[in-house]
């Protein structure tokens, strides 16, 4: 790596999984618009062109 790379790079990524585990832990998720096919936008990184729209529900609570 060159002598100009994030300091925080490397906790911004467990940040980041650990925000996603908790938020997969704790949630279901659907799509909120039923679509057949999504448009790509390729680049230097991969984004759909218009977007796709996600819902998320609370899970129910399991008792052990």
């Amino acid at each position: 790596m060159g002598r100009r790379t994030c300091l925080g790079k490397e906790m911004a990524y467990l940040s980041a999984g650990l925000l996603l585990s908790s938020l997969i832990s704790r949630y279901d998720f659907h799509l909120a618009d039923p679509v057949d096919s999504v448009t790509y936008d390729v680049g230097l990184t991969l984004w759909t062109v218009h977007g796709v729209r996600v819902r998320f529900q609370p899970r129910e609570c399991r008792q052990p």
